[in-house]
């Protein structure tokens, strides 16, 4: 509001109207905006965290809001469930370089290169051991 010249008391008086009507809600926005990148485009905790910082929200509240939505135990099923769906996609490519596009896929989407590794690899050797009879 205030890049389009609005008064420090207009955006003030504006926020804390938004507060009392219950439009501006800090921890549904973080919960919210954690369960949507888990169900719709899943990225790295590490990766949630800094959009949600950078969007503004309090540190403290995103931490607490992480340990309870995506505990650090849930991203490796996570990065296993990206890595089978992108191996998929990848079936024409031989086995290293599938491995090498999963592994990519998800060190963009914020997953440490190991985890990331060790996704890729596992979702690998499922697909391989489910298509052996």
């Amino acid at each position: 509001m205030r890049e389009r010249g609005l008064s420090e008391a207009d955006v003030d008086a504006a926020v804390d109207r938004a507060l009392n009507e219950g439009l501006l809600d800090d921890p549904a926005f973080v919960k919210l905006w954690i369960e949507d990148r888990l169900l719709h485009r899943p990225l790295a905790r590490a990766a949630v965290r800094r959009e949600l910082l950078d969007l503004g929200a309090d540190a403290t509240l995103v931490a607490d809001q992480l340990d309870r939505l995506y505990p650090e135990a849930r991203e490796l099923p996570v990065a296993l469930a990206l890595a089978r769906k992108r191996l998929a996609r990848v079936q024409s490519v031989e086995r290293d370089r599938r491995i090498a596009r999963v592994v990519a896929f998800l060190v963009r989407r914020g997953f440490a290169r190991g985890a990331a590794v060790r996704a890729a690899r596992a979702a690998e050797e499922e697909e391989t051991s489910d298509d052996t009879p």
